[in-house]
This record gives structure tokens, C-alpha cells and sequence, in this order.
């Protein structure tokens, strides 16, 4: 009786082991920075979780999304070396903080989502012919044109009669086509009704996302790019830069500074949201900037542009080679799995990856409230910008050129970069001494 007891109890036990391990299992964790968009992550989780349990012969599982506000790198990567808590599925923000993540990153190169839904691969993070994780939304960087302007400005009589001058905005394709178009549109002002050909570059002092810092990131990827390898990695980066075409940044710093409406001693206290309203209001032809600015402009206060009018160019510099180059671009909320996870945890993973990234409804949840655009193949972005960034991501013939300025060494160095961009355009120092200062804030 003792023996049949003691059985019992074993058997009993056992199964509750069972029971336990089976729980355990059937809880998928996604960890995520973003925690102002974890409700699109939590809603895609819990709409993937009730597909795949709706099949019978699955196990039950269930999505928990869990956001880190506060160092979350530290914080993943202790999660990533706990058994008992590390996630299934993670996210990290920009495509250098892969290298700090390589040795837990899965290859998901055989995922629908890279294979025939990621519009441009190079927006995937790879490492040789592999892919270890996906950008859920991307951002360009160029020049931002009222097209509705310039084609006021091409029928003007004296651009027609010019034999120099660009006749329409496909032959704007150089940095001296830019130059001359710029040029004679600021001595065209008045005819157009606009205050200056350039809205004002912002460049106050300390600002987080200051244009220049991008400005500056151009001419630092064609530096870097000479080795013909992608850059995603800050290791692969040099202790030391040259600024090789420290010239050509010049020129497009001294083009808008010189045909804007505001003096340039106020440009201290400008910032991209003013540069984004002065556009809006139909002030301007032309403003640096990137495509999630759509958002401040389509909202500005007295705005008198529409998602017809305005439209996106790569922001030429006189660099040799750039006219086969993109609108610089860049991905970022990036997801990966881990590789350390059970084969039917990462199959489930790699389902619900697919699942979120090649259904139309699914990306719509997952673009919800979001300034970006999703470069996925079935995503409807309604930003015309964002639109014309995926145009030239997915034009296979023109090289991606990306944004490279959240590689920057430090914070320091993006703060000294836009401070002396001002410090120049100010007239405080010549051009010469802005080069030292930018190459001897590297090395530190």
C-alpha cells in the first residue's frame, strides 16, 4: 500500500513537472526598447497567438512583449545570459548595436520578410551572406523640394530662355545643377512669392537632431565607403577620419546658408521644427531634412502644402559618384531571435516574424502612430516622403547610401560637429579650423 502510494505520488509529481515544463514553453517573450509603440507590438502578438492556437494541433502559446525604458542594452544583454528570463524575439534600435549582439542573434535569412518582402536587403543586418535581424521601419535623409514651386519657376519666361539653367526637376542631378537652380531662385523670390530658396538650417546649440550632424554624415560615408563593404559595424570604423570631402560639405553649407530669409546670426536658436514650419507655410522651394518630418509639416499651423506637392531628392554635395547613389537611408527598430532558443520556439518566432511583416493588415497595426515608414512590400505609408525613400531603396539601380551619423563615436562628437558648422556659418572661424576641429574630435 506504502509502495502503491509512493507511486502515486511520484506519478503525480512527475506530471506536474510536465505540466510546468509545458507551461513554461508555451510562453514566447519579445523584449523592446520602443515601449511608446508596445501596444502595436502586444495587439500583432496577441493576433498571431490566437491564429496559430486556433489550429488544434498546436500547443497553445502565448506572446508576452516586455519594454526596458531605462538601459536597455545592459538590460537585454543580462537578460540574453539568464536562462531563466533571456526572450525569445528582441529588438535593438540602429544597425551598429548589432555587433554588441552578434553572439545571440539567429540567421533568419530564410524568412518570408527577408527573402521577398524587405524592399532593400541592405536594409537587413548581415554578416557575409546571412541576415541576423530586420529593420521593422526605415528613414531617409535628403533634400525635401515643393515641387508645386518649382514647377512655377520652370515655366518662369527666364528659365525657359536660359541655355544653362535645369528645365525640370529630373535634370536637377548634380551638386552645380542644385547651384544654379538655387541661385536664381533666391534672385527669383519676389516673381515667386517666397521668402528665400532655402528654409533656414537648424543649428541651434545643443540640439539633439541637428541637421548638420546628417549633413555631415554624407561626406564621412563616401570617406568610409572606399572599401566598397557596408558599414553597420562601429569596430569597422577609423580611430582617425580625414574628412576627404570636407570641400564638398562646405559647398552645401555655404549654398543654404547664403539663399535662406534668416540672417544667419539667428540660426543659433533654429531648429528642425522651425525649418519644417517655414517650409509648410510654402516659404521656401527647398529644406535638408528627413521623411518622418512629414509629420511637422503636414501639421503645421497655416500649412499651405499637400502630400502632392511636396517630394524628396538625394541631397547633392559635387562628390564623385553620387548621381548612382539613393537618398541616404537608414533602418532602424531592428527585431532578431535568439539563437539559443529551443527549434520550436524559433519556429513559432520566425512564423509570427512573417506573420507581422508580409500581411498588409498586420503592417498597418504595426505602422500605427508611427513617423517613419515600414520598407516592407505590402505596407501602405501614406507619407510622400517616406514614399519617395522607398522608391529609391528599391531602385536596384542606385547603391544605398546610409545614414551613418548614429555611428558617430560619441555624443560630444555630433554637439562639437553641429557647434562648429555654426561657429563657420557665423563667421566665428574660418572653414580650416572647423576640418581640425571635426577630425581631432574623433580621435577623442
Amino acid at each position: 500500500m506504502r509502495k502503491l502510494s509512493l507511486v502515486l505520488a511520484l506519478c503525480m509529481i512527475f506530471s506536474m513537472m510536465i505540466l510546468s515544463g509545458c507551461n513554461k514553453d508555451s510562453k514566447i517573450y519579445f523584449y523592446t526598447y520602443d515601449s511608446a509603440h508596445i501596444k502595436n507590438y502586444q495587439k500583432l502578438a496577441d493576433g498571431f497567438a490566437n491564429e496559430y492556437n486556433a489550429d488544434e494541433s498546436h500547443k497553445k502559446i502565448d506572446i508576452v512583449v516586455k519594454a526596458i525604458d531605462e538601459n536597455y542594452m545592459s538590460e537585454l544583454k543580462n537578460a540574453l545570459n539568464d536562462e531563466s528570463s533571456q526572450p525569445d524575439i528582441f529588438m535593438f534600435e540602429k544597425p551598429n548595436q548589432y555587433s554588441a549582439l552578434k553572439d545571440y542573434c539567429a540567421d533568419i535569412s530564410d524568412t518570408v520578410a527577408f527573402v521577398s518582402e524587405l524592399i532593400c536587403k541592405n536594409l537587413a543586418v548581415t554578416d557575409g551572406s546571412k541576415a541576423y535581424a530586420l529593420p521593422l521601419f526605415t528613414d531617409g535623409f535628403g533634400l525635401i523640394y515643393n515641387e508645386r514651386i518649382l514647377e512655377k519657376y520652370f515655366h518662369l519666361e527666364s528659365t525657359i530662355a536660359s541655355p544653362v539653367l535645369p528645365s525640370s526637376v529630373e535634370e536637377i542631378n548634380s551638386f552645380e545643377a542644385l547651384k544654379a537652380v538655387v541661385y536664381d531662385i533666391q534672385s527669383k523670390k519676389d516673381e515667386l512669392g517666397i521668402n528665400g530658396a532655402v528654409a533656414p538650417l537648424p543649428l541651434k546649440y545643443g540640439y539633439k537632431n541637428g541637421i548638420s550632424q546628417q549633413l555631415a554624415g554624407i561626406p564621412l560615408y563616401y570617406e568610409f565607403e572606399t572599401d566598397g563593404e557596408k558599414i553597420t559595424d562601429n569596430a569597422k570604423l577609423p580611430e582617425e577620419i580625414q574628412l576627404t570631402y570636407a570641400n564638398e560639405l562646405k559647398a552645401i553649407i555655404d549654398l543654404f546658408s547664403e539663399n535662406t530669409d534668416l540672417d544667419k546670426t539667428l540660426m543659433a536658436n533654429t531648429t528642425y521644427k522651425d525649418s519644417a514650419i517655414d517650409f509648410a507655410r510654402g516659404n521656401c522651394v527647398f529644406m535638408a531634412g528627413n521623411a518622418s518630418m512629414w509629420q511637422i509639416i503636414s501639421q503645421a499651423d497655416d500649412c499651405r502644402v499637400t502630400d502632392s506637392d511636396v517630394s524628396m531628392m538625394p541631397l547633392y554635395m559635387g562628390i564623385e559618384d553620387e548621381i548612382s547613389h539613393s537618398i541616404a537611408v537608414e533602418g532602424h527598430g531592428y527585431i532578431a531571435l535568439n539563437k539559443s532558443i529551443e527549434d520550436n520556439k524559433a519556429d513559432i518566432a520566425k512564423k509570427f516574424i512573417d506573420w507581422m511583416l508580409d500581411k498588409s493588415e498586420n503592417l498597418a497595426v504595426l505602422g500605427e502612430n508611427v513617423q517613419c515608414v515600414l520598407p516592407y512590400r505590402l505596407a501602405e505609408n501614406d507619407n510622400p516622403l517616406g514614399a519617395k525613400v522607398i522608391e529609391y531603396a528599391s531602385d536596384g539601380g542606385k547603391k544605398t547610401l546610409e545614414i551613418i551619423n548614429s555611428m558617430y563615436p560619441s555624443e560630444k562628437f555630433r554637439n562639437i560637429m553641429n557647434e562648429s558648422i555654426l561657429d563657420y556659418v557665423q563667421g566665428v572661424y574660418e572653414w580650416e579650423g572647423i576640418v581640425a576641429t571635426a577630425t581631432d574630435a574623433w580621435k577623442k
